[in-house]
């Protein structure tokens, strides 16, 4: 996010005045030049590029590939006085750079009339100045934004905002030629402030826990200044929730916010097993005879994420009290198109007292499968306790795979509608097994263009069609490797599984076109000379192999329904994959994958 301190500038080219970002007050006047009539074969101004030609002037630059500074570092090089850099045509981010000459940093709109004025040799003036108590926070153009895909909607990302836009910051000399500061931007940036909070408010309160005080941070942020208009077919709350996450940090507030949100690893563990992976089945069943719910939307995060509202949907969180004295709190929500109750209606807790509250959501007008968004708040008139809310409805709420040994496997669905719902099966097919032997890995770095300590394998998988490829620990040799596995589409990755372990799988569930996929086992780690084993891989289409029937499907209504597969004629010892689609007649509106395993 922006703070109020801003570096401005602005290059002035035939008496017309074009403003941009810069830093410092340093000035320049000359004629400007190309990048090619300076040397660089390219745009971007990088090292060894540009020549003797642009000494006494003043040089367009692109920005992108290499780093800002390291263009005007160039530009310096070889005599010249000036920078102008400007973003490709489609935009970017503006940066007020310590440049090693007078720079301003312009939009893309721009970059015709640099390029045109720069060809023709025209004069230019650059100048640069700092202002103070601009208005802020805006969210970077570079900043990530949600939703994720992990937990299938049921988690809010980003969490919160911190100020990460040219930002002061101590540097290494050895990697920023010299200097011992500079302004840099990014993650590397904002995170920081939140880790310094964060340490001040464990002083602070040594009781805190690290996930109570990034409760506190969350629940007591404020919005950016951003209108997230322009884009009709997006609610603007989704898109600032979906950028900004609870708001940027207000420090004060969050060493007294009240209540809090907390949690531990049992917590983490549970919304695992929520999200079947991770997590083995002793711990998920553990776990469920201590009465912790599985369902990923009641994660006790500071914020509320529901990624398939089939209807209505209630969710729990519970809050501590930690302002120190008795407090009363009532609730207030407003998110478009969704009604929300809230039982208890009041809580009234005395200082680290907890206490559990349910949250109803029900869809009344918000549009079927399109975020909307809004905040669930707790007040006891001195604190004010706001939680982001982020919910996607949808006609139907199915789980994304369901597991079986060959024996029947039952599973609740929600629908959200009154009328036509049908399950048609795709597969089950049987994997395609490959095998392969590795040898480790030496810089352990994979490339597609290094074939050292990787098995590749091709696939064509036709369009529509469900495709998963995996490696699994119990069908490779020697015990203790670490394997990876990527996926490429003609050429470009879609896909990757790397962690600690052997256990790696990638699933693409709606293939758009006919595409040739190439998979990569890499050798990480073969703990011996080599490691050997099997790649699975599955290509299912909407075909029915016949063995597998579902029941319990019903015309749909606002509600649940419990669906049940049955298998027949399978082989032992094998691995299955299959689909059951849903449709309300017309469209397809949800999937459900089954993964067998058969003794």
């Amino acid at each position: 996010m922006t703070h109020d301190r801003v570096g401005v500038g602005s290059v002035t080219i035939a008496g017309a005045n074009y403003s941009g970002a810069s830093a410092g007050t340093g000035s320049a006047t000359g004629n400007l030049i190309t990048f090619g009539a300076a040397g660089s074969p390219q745009r971007l101004c990088q090292l060894g590029t540009l020549n003797a030609a642009a000494a006494g002037k003043i040089v367009f630059c692109e920005r992108g590939v290499n780093a800002r500074v390291e263009k005007s570092f160039e530009v310096q090089r070889v005599g010249g006085i000036g920078m102008v850099l400007v973003n490709p045509p489609a935009g970017g981010s503006l940066n007020a750079d310590l440049h090693f000459v007078p720079s301003v940093h312009l939009q893309g709109d721009r970059y015709a009339t640099i390029e045109t004025a720069a060809l023709a040799g025209q004069a230019a003036s650059i100048a640069g100045q700092v202002l103070y108590d601009q208005p802020a926070p805006f969210m970077a153009a570079f900043s990530s934004r949600g939703p994720i895909t992990a937990g299938d909607g049921d988690l809010l990302k980003p969490d919160l905002g911190a100020p990460g836009v040219d930002v002061l910051a101590a540097v290494a000399p050895p990697g920023n030629r010299g200097r011992d500061y500079d302004l840099y931007s990014g993650t590397s940036m904002a995170s920081p402030h939140i880790a310094g909070l964060a340490a001040l408010f464990k002083q602070l309160h040594p009781d805190w826990s690290p996930m109570a005080i990034k409760s506190a941070l969350m629940t007591t942020g404020y919005d950016v200044l951003d209108s997230f208009t322009g884009t009709a077919a997006s609610d603007a709350s989704a898109l600032k929730a979906f950028a900004q996450g609870a708001g940027h940090v207000d420090p004060p507030k969050a060493a007294d916010p009240g209540l809090v949100y907390d949690s531990d690893a049992l917590d983490w563990f549970a919304f695992l097993c929520g999200a079947t992976t991770g997590v083995g089945a002793s711990t998920c069943n553990a776990l469920a005879g201590l009465g912790y719910s599985f369902d990923r939307s009641d994660m006790n995060l500071a914020s509320i994420a529901v990624g398939d509202l089939a209807g209505t949907q209630t969710v729990t969180r519970r809050v501590t009290n930690v302002s120190r004295k008795a407090s009363t709190y009532r609730w207030s929500a407003s998110i478009s198109g969704i009604d929300v109750a809230v039982s208890p209606s009041t809580l009234t807790l005395a200082f680290s007292q907890t206490a559990e509250y349910e949250v109803a959501f029900t869809r009344t007008t918000a549009d079927l499968n399109r975020y909307t968004a809004g905040h669930l708040t707790w007040t006891d008139g001195t604190h004010v306790v706001r939680s982001p809310v982020v919910i996607r409805p949808v006609p139907m709420a199915a789980p994304i795979n369901v597991l079986s040994n060959g024996t029947p496997v039952s599973w609740q669905v929600k629908t959200g509608y009154v009328g036509t719902l049908t399950a048609s099966v795709g597969g089950l097919v049987p994997a395609t097994q490959s095998a392969w032997s590795l040898t480790q890995d030496p810089n352990q770095t994979f490339a597609v263009a290094d074939p050292a300590g990787t098995f590749k394998f091709d696939v064509s998988v036709p369009a529509g069609a469900t495709f998963r490829t995996g490696i699994y620990e119990d069908a490779i040799t020697p015990a203790g490797t670490d394997l990876d596995l990527y996926v490429y589409r003609d050429g470009t990755q879609v896909g990757s599984s790397s962690d600690g372990d052997s256990n790696e799988e990638v699933t693409l569930t709606n293939n758009g076109t006919t595409g040739t996929y190439s998979v990569y086992v890499h050798a990480f780690f073969t703990n011996g000379p080599t490691a050997t084993g099997q790649l699975f891989s599955w290509v299912v289409g909407s075909v029915d192999a016949g063995n597998t029937t579902i029941s319990g499907v019903g015309p749909a209504t606002v509600g649940t329904q419990t669906h049940t597969a049955t298998f027949s004629g399978l082989s032992p010892a094998t691995r299955y994959l299959g689909r059951v689609d849903y449709s309300d007649g017309t469209a397809r509106i949800a999937r459900t994958l089954l993964t067998v395993r058969t003794p």
